[in-house]
């Protein structure tokens, strides 16, 4: 099939899509499109239908419900980032019981606080995307707090969490072995490295909350895979 052909009808595929004949879209863009553009197909018509979601009606009460429990696990997830922050920057043990203290006390901060509500807030973004207006990608802001979120606890579960169960092991060793240095230097730069990253993207994440910035996104071709007017 020509070039301009498959994008004709990529771009009439979109169209569809966008005037909420979804499925009449998908018929008709199987049937134009070769084989080995399928995986192609297939993942902009998913992206597509998720431009063009139509929420699930609920009342006005159980919009405010899930917008509450969104607010409640983001004041928590910012409280609790905070809190590691200020602990891990600010407080500068002096010996190695000290030391121990204080990285226990992040490691129940961070795994009993931080990334309960940071999951809390992932999964009361779904529902609030599902069951709205504002939709999953919709919105250049929204899709920006998905980014970070996901990159967040990703970024938590994949290095934080182990670090801070170092840092743990380690304030445990030196607490056994009398005389040794409380601290060193590598340890206090990836303490307070990893927490200002977390506390700058808590920051940003909250921030694109309320400015709600960038506007509506723009449609996807399907032959090329590049956002077009």
């Amino acid at each position: 099939m020509p070039l301009t052909k498959k994008i004709e009808l990529g771009t009439q595929c979109a169209q569809l899509a966008t005037d909420g004949e979804c499925e009449y879209a998908v018929i008709e863009c199987h049937s134009g499109l070769s084989h080995e553009n399928k995986h192609i197909e297939d993942f902009m018509l998913n992206v597509i239908s998720l431009q063009t979601w139509t929420p699930i009606k609920i009342t006005v009460r159980q919009q405010r419900l899930i917008k509450i429990f969104h607010l409640f696990c983001a004041s928590l997830w910012g409280g609790s980032t905070a809190s590691v922050a200020l602990v891990q920057c600010f407080f500068q043990p002096k010996n190695a019981s000290e030391l121990y203290a204080s990285s226990l006390s992040v490691a129940y901060i961070d795994y009993y606080i931080v990334a309960p509500s940071a999951i809390g807030c992932l999964l009361t973004g779904i529902a609030y995307a599902a069951l709205t207006k504002f939709g999953f990608l919709k919105y250049k802001w929204i899709v920006f707090k998905w980014i970070m979120t996901i990159a967040y606890l990703t970024f938590g579960f994949a290095w934080y969490m182990p670090g801070l169960e170092r840092l743990f092991s380690y304030g445990e060793f030196v607490n056994n072995a009398k005389g040794m240095l409380a601290e060193t230097l590598p340890v206090y730069v990836m303490r307070n490295t990893m927490d200002i990253i977390q506390l700058f993207a808590v920051f940003f994440i909250v921030s694109i909350s309320v400015i709600k910035p960038w506007g509506r996104t723009r449609r996807f071709s399907i032959e090329k895979g590049f956002p077009s007017e």
